[in-house]
């Protein structure tokens, strides 16, 4: 089982040395530091970042 199986499935798992989830982190770090940059007033953008880091979400979702 990967480490990134053992996450989806709840158990203990070390994300410290596993290529893949070190770089889904990553990913997500860089698109994370990219919707801290977006204006407050474009929710478009953050809607369209928020969909790439969650994956779906519902209608007016505030982070």
């Amino acid at each position: 089982m990967t480490e990134k199986e053992k996450a989806a499935a709840g158990y203990l798992y070390n994300a410290n040395y596993d290529e893949e989830l070190l770089n889904e982190i990553g990913r997500c770090n860089d698109l994370c530091h990219r919707f801290n940059q977006i204006a407050p007033s474009n929710r478009q953008a953050q809607s369209e970042i928020l969909k790439q880091i969650f994956g779906s979400m519902g209608e007016q979702v505030t982070v």
